[in-house]
C-alpha cells in the first residue's frame, strides 16, 4: 500500500516527466502513459544492495523519536533508505526532501540501510549527530569534500571491515572531531587511502586517543 510520501514522490516524478515532454501533452493522458510504462514506479528503482551503507542509530528517552540524515545543499542523492522499523522504504533524491527525516514510534536501536547514490554526508556537529551509534558497513557512500563529516558524533564507533569511498574526497579536516567513543573495533582504518590528501595532518590528529601511523 502506498503511503503519502511515496504518492508525493510519484506525483513529483510524473510532473517532471510531463514538463520535460517525455509523455503526451495532456497531463492525465501522461499519467496513464507513465503508469503503464516500464518506468512505472520509482520505488522499483534498481539499487545495488551489495554496496549498502549500514549504520545503527539509538533513540533514547532523552531524544526525540526521529532520525534526520545529514545531507546538504550541493550533494548528489538518489538512494533508497530502509529505516529499520518495518515501515516502507523511502526514495531520497534531494537534500531538503521532507523524507530525509523519519519518525519512529518508540525508543531503541535502529539499523538504517542506504542503497544508491550518496555523495555528501556531513554532520558538522549538528543535527542528530549524538544518535549515530555505529557504522557497520561503508558501502559506496561518498562523504563529499567539506570536512567535519562525523564531527560531534560522540556516541559513534566504527565496526565496518570495508573502507569508505574517498575517491572524490581531498578534505578530511575534523572528520571525527569530538567523536569520543571511537575505538574502530574490527575496523580496517589502516587500509584507508589517505596518502594524497592535503588535509592529512588534520586526519592524523582527528582523534587524540587513537594511534595510527600511515
Amino acid at each position: 500500500m502506498l503511503h503519502l510520501g511515496m504518492l508525493l514522490n510519484l506525483f513529483t516524478l510524473l510532473l517532471l516527466k510531463f514538463c520535460q515532454g517525455t509523455y503526451s501533452s495532456d497531463f492525465w493522458s501522461c499519467a496513464i502513459e507513465f503508469c503503464s510504462s516500464d518506468s512505472t514506479s520509482f520505488s522499483n528503482a534498481s539499487f545495488d544492495e551489495s554496496s549498502s551503507f549500514i549504520s545503527i542509530w539509538e533513540l533514547t528517552e532523552d531524544s526525540d523519536l526521529s532520525i534526520s540524515l545529514p545531507l546538504y545543499d550541493g550533494g548528489e542523492y538518489n538512494f533508497r533508505v530502509d529505516w529499520g522499523d518495518l515501515s516502507n522504504s523511502t526514495i531520497i533524491y534531494s537534500f531538503d526532501q521532507i523524507d530525509v527525516t523519519h519518525m519512529y514510534n518508540q525508543t531503541g536501536n535502529y539499523t538504517v540501510v542506504i542503497n544508491g547514490t550518496v555523495n555528501g554526508f556531513r554532520f558538522n556537529s549538528e543535527g542528530d549527530n549524538d544518535k549515530l551509534k555505529q557504522i557497520s558497513k561503508w558501502g559506496n557512500v561518498k562523504l563529499g569534500n567539506l570536512g567535519e563529516y562525523f564531527a560531534g558524533c560522540s556516541n559513534l564507533d566504527i565496526t565496518a571491515i570495508d573502507t569508505p569511498d574517498l575517491s572524490d574526497t581531498s578534505n578530511l579536516a575534523g572528520m571525527f572531531r569530538d567523536a569520543l567513543s571511537l575505538t574502530f573495533e574490527n575496523g580496517e582504518i589502516e587500509s584507508w587511502n589517505v596518502r594524497t590528501f592535503y588535509s592529512i595532518f588534520c586526519y592524523l590528529i582527528f582523534y587524540i586517543n587513537y594511534n595510527f601511523v600511515i
